[in-house]
């Protein structure tokens, strides 16, 4: 059986992606409309959310097989969800 901390980690991880990869979206228009600012501030965004997701779902993979204790575990997990939706917001 999956526990919950890392069905949480795995969960928030694939939401940080769609939030990430729903960030191209603007970064397309802004590519599109030559807004060379704007094109650098939305291409971090979309990489950094997609790269933020992607730690936060290997973590929890990784997470059972850690020797961690339940604080450990858990503040791990809420720190991780903490940060990745600090950067989306």
């Amino acid at each position: 059986m999956i526990s919950s901390p890392v069905v949480y980690l795995i969960l928030h991880g694939s939401i940080i992606i769609l939030i990430g990869l729903l960030v191209g979206l603007p970064l397309r228009s802004s590519i599109l409309r030559k807004a060379e600012a704007k094109v650098n501030a939305w291409r971090v965004a979309h990489s950094v959310l997609i790269m933020d997701g992607l730690l936060m779902v290997l973590v929890g993979m990784l997470l059972p097989r850690l020797s961690l204790d339940q604080v450990m575990i858990g503040a791990s997990v809420w720190s991780s969800v903490a940060s990745g939706y600090g950067f989306a917001v």
